[in-house]
């Protein structure tokens, strides 16, 4: 019966692991498009200021002081928290939210909650 034990628990861990390891890519693939968009944003914030280096009478040196960081500045807080929050998504189809609680582990930390199956916050087990 031991021998049986081992092989079950071999073969969850197996799974565990594919688990795992489909979260992280699903992750990581999330975290390679909002670089990209990212690098975008920057671009599309440094256009004023090729504009007013291009064309100095066209544009004014205040409109380029104004709108270069407020494009940056917004678009980096847009793009951040849409990248927060389709991250969350993918944590809640995996199953890591606490039905207990609600909480949502980090994705930092999710790989670690997947594989103890329990909210970090209340110890409630979760249904993953």
């Amino acid at each position: 019966m031991e021998d049986d034990e081992e092989i079950d628990y071999e073969v969850a861990t197996d799974e565990e692991s594919l688990k795992i390891r489909r979260l992280q890519r699903e992750l990581k693939s999330v975290s390679a498009s909002e670089d990209r968009r990212l690098f975008i944003c920057i671009g599309a914030g440094l256009v004023p200021i090729l504009l007013y280096v291009l064309s100095p009478g066209y544009v004014t040196q205040w409109l380029v002081l104004i709108v270069t960081p407020v494009s940056i500045l917004g678009g980096l807080g847009l793009v951040i928290f849409k990248n927060i929050r389709r991250k969350r998504r993918i944590l809640i189809k995996h199953g890591l939210q606490c039905t207990q609680c609600g909480f949502i582990p980090s994705p930092l930390t999710a790989s670690g909650v997947l594989g103890i199956k329990k909210c970090p916050k209340c110890d409630s087990r979760l249904d993953v």
